[in-house]
């Protein structure tokens, strides 16, 4: 027989005089603590740790800062995917008896969400055209709690009347909730333009490699952030620790692939419109789109 150990045990990680550069993946679901008063204190919020993956882990907390950086926020939250950081958002914050009101051109599964889904729940829903403050000043209702905006359209790409609708929401005390994922904080950020909460399909382009499916949202509220929160650990929302370490990755080249993919694309715009057959190109900062004037004003964009 031999005498080799038949059961091989969990070791302390290595330690040195180095770190690595690299944020070290850790897929683990379960985090140890040194006693019951520790592991309380951890649950309460009074010290610092991870107990359970489902509530949070290393990972998810590093990309959730890094996007916080680039969207001047605190305490983000990782999901899942775009749509559970959608769904936490307004899940989270909203009750049976409030009324939502979004863009007529939202993301289509979150038109799905407010015309189909929330209504089951007893929250009510309307849309109203986001690029006509006054179209959304005549929607709203006693009961309006939130509205649901994107800065730019996916993918018809009209362009919201954001400081009339943030006016207009700041005057009612309605919470606004900005899907930004398509503008991304590179072109916008809506903490700096009267928002309360901040979405993204981390997904797209902050990940940027097709390879990782994740959501983020941020609060300004710090009760909005927990009652989000909540929400998002309670129903199981959360992030894999792989996806998380993937998509920091693709955060650092962030800002050079958003530069070169919106100079292609306008690039791209001005090419098409010049070919036979071809009857209109949908581009915000062409003068020939119906919101270049509102484009060039928001995102900084050429004139």
């Amino acid at each position: 027989m031999s005498d080799t150990p038949s059961l091989i045990r969990r070791t302390p990680w290595p330690q040195g005089a180095s770190r690595p550069v690299v944020t070290p993946l850790q897929p683990s679901v379960v985090y140890a603590s040194p006693d019951p008063d520790t592991l309380d204190a951890q649950y309460l919020g009074t010290n610092p740790g991870f107990t359970y993956a489902r509530e949070g882990h290393p990972n998810a907390e590093v990309l959730a800062a890094k996007i916080d950086m680039l969207e001047g926020a605190e305490g983000g939250i990782v999901t899942g995917s775009g749509m559970a950081a959608v769904t936490a958002a307004l899940m989270g914050v909203l009750s049976a008896g409030d009324h939502i009101l979004g863009g007529d051109q939202l993301y289509g599964r979150s038109l799905r969400l407010m015309s189909q889904d929330l209504n089951r729940f007893g929250i009510a829903t309307s849309l109203a055209d986001s690029s006509d403050a006054r179209a959304f000043a005549a929607a709203i209702r006693p009961e309006t709690k939130m509205i649901l905006l994107e800065v730019v359209s996916n993918p018809t790409l009209r362009v919201a009347d954001f400081e009339g609708i943030a006016a207009l929401a700041c005057e009612r005390g309605i919470l606004l909730a900005v899907d930004n994922t398509f503008t991304t904080p590179r072109g916008f950020r809506p903490f700096d333009h009267g928002a309360d909460i901040v979405i993204h399909s981390v997904t797209k382009i902050l990940a940027g490699h097709s390879d990782a499916t994740l959501g983020y949202v941020a609060a300004k509220d710090p009760a909005l952030r927990k009652a989000i929160y909540d929400f998002a650990v309670t129903t199981g929302m959360t992030a894999s620790p792989f996806d998380c370490w993937l998509a920091e990755r693709g955060i650092y080249t962030f800002e050079l692939r958003y530069d070169r993919a919106e100079a292609n694309a306008a690039a791209l715009a001005d090419h098409l419109a010049t070919l036979p057959g071809v009857r209109k190109v949908l581009y915000p900062t062409r003068a020939d789109h119906p919101d270049h004037n509102r484009a060039v004003s928001l995102l900084g964009a050429r004139g």
